[in-house]
């Protein structure tokens, strides 16, 4: 029961901030241009000092990257550094790892796209838009991720998430730990599932279901 307390305390944080975010972000553009880091649409405010930033471990192809106050991605050739509410996107042959210490790795495959909503030691929220992502997780910052309608907590361990934009569903495999995933039926009537060490989790979004596999 104190676990189940936990996960939905975590839910409503990971709702609210994703919900908050998205009306943030709302009226963005979201076309892509190339233009050279150095230039001053590069500029950035300040994160919250509270919050942890992720260092680029390895990069390669085309990356695309969208600063906090930017109102679109950008292609670009060098990353050190990843902040708070910043979006990261691969290409067609591309790939990026991202490494935020004693709490998360993050490494994209090509054609995906990550948002990093909240980067703060109570709670990471991250938002996955499509393609397949890998996480390692570790240490005790919560982590959420939320992809189409479905959010999910994850514990110390490996996962491999596959959103596919286009068709609305996505592919969760846990290859170790486990997941606590929450989503509204068409109902609106909230569902819960737990995804074990092994297991893959298949979800559609358009019928607001999932199988476990």
């Amino acid at each position: 029961m104190k676990y189940l307390y936990l996960f939905l305390t975590f839910l409503l944080i990971g709702i609210g901030v994703a919900f908050g975010y998205s009306f943030w972000k709302k009226g963005k553009s979201t076309t892509i241009t190339k233009i050279s880091p150095t230039e001053e649409q590069f500029s950035i405010e300040p994160p919250p000092k509270q919050s942890m930033t992720g260092t680029v471990a390895t990069m390669s192809g085309q990356i695309l990257w969208q600063s906090r106050t930017a109102t679109q991605p950008a292609e670009i050739k060098e990353l050190k550094q990843v902040q708070q509410a910043e979006l990261l996107a691969t290409g067609k042959d591309s790939a990026i790892s991202v490494i935020f210490k004693d709490a998360v790795t993050v490494n994209l495959s090509p054609q995906s796209e990550i948002e990093f909503i909240q980067t703060l030691p109570v709670n990471f929220v991250f938002r996955q838009n499509k393609g397949e992502i890998n996480y390692l997780k570790k240490g005790t910052i919560p982590l959420s991720i939320r992809s189409l309608h479905l959010l999910m907590t994850l514990v110390d361990g490996e996962y491999s998430l596959n959103t596919d934009a286009e068709n609305h569903t996505l592919e969760l495999t846990v290859k170790k730990g486990f997941v606590r995933a929450a989503y509204n039926n068409l109902q609106y009537e909230t569902q819960t599932v737990e995804i074990n060490e092994g297991e893959k989790y298949i979800f559609d979004d358009d019928s607001r279901s999932g199988e476990i596999k």
